[in-house]
């Protein structure tokens, strides 16, 4: 930048980034590079360009306006071309996001299904204990309640048969008794 006149140095620091650029790419700089610089850089880099006297490039040579149409007319078909392509692969894309959408919401309703029997048999496994639940606690009273009704005959029984038994020694001892009084009877008798 030293090596530039003070009129051309003031000039390049007036130039806006975007002139600054068009001229580096015209001076056979790379766009990409040119367009990744700073400010800096491009004022830097244009006034090497100044000070070596590089000239910018030339306009390209004129083209046959037939050839360019028949360049793009083939450039159009070409994008046809991938255009077409890009939305056949799109539509395969969508269709394959449709059929693994489709896929996962079968899964999850196969899922709901299988949890729906899971909750079904439970609840009917459920219904199934409280019912056997019942029935073993009615039959655990029933046979209690048959154990009471057996011991208290028992008892009953007993009852009787002990009665029986004190009524039989009560007569045994009045026959005894009774025996006795008469024989007492005969011996008063006798010696009386």
């Amino acid at each position: 930048m030293e090596k530039l006149s003070a009129s051309q140095q003031q000039q390049v620091k007036k130039m806006a980034d975007k002139r600054l650029r068009t001229k580096l790419v015209a001076a056979d700089y790379e766009e990409e590079l040119v367009w990744s610089w700073e400010r800096e850089e491009l004022i830097a880099r244009y006034a090497e360009v100044l000070v070596e006297g590089a000239k910018p490039k030339l306009a390209p040579a004129p083209v046959d306006p037939a050839l360019e149409r028949d360049r793009l007319a083939l450039e159009m078909k070409r994008w046809e071309a991938e255009q077409k392509k890009w939305e056949a692969e799109q539509e395969e894309r969508n269709k394959k996001w449709e059929a693994e959408q489709e896929e996962k919401k079968l899964q999850r309703e196969e899922e709901q299904k299988r949890w729906e029997a899971a909750q079904e048999t439970e609840k009917q496994r459920l219904e199934f204990e409280k019912i056997k639940a019942e029935k073993d606690h009615e039959r655990w009273m029933a046979d209690r309640d048959d154990k009471r009704r057996q011991e208290q005959a028992e008892q009953a029984q007993r009852e009787v048969d002990r009665k029986r038994e004190d009524d039989r020694e009560k007569m045994k001892a009045e026959r005894k008794d009774d025996n006795a009084a008469r024989a007492r009877k005969y011996g008063e008798a006798i010696r009386g």
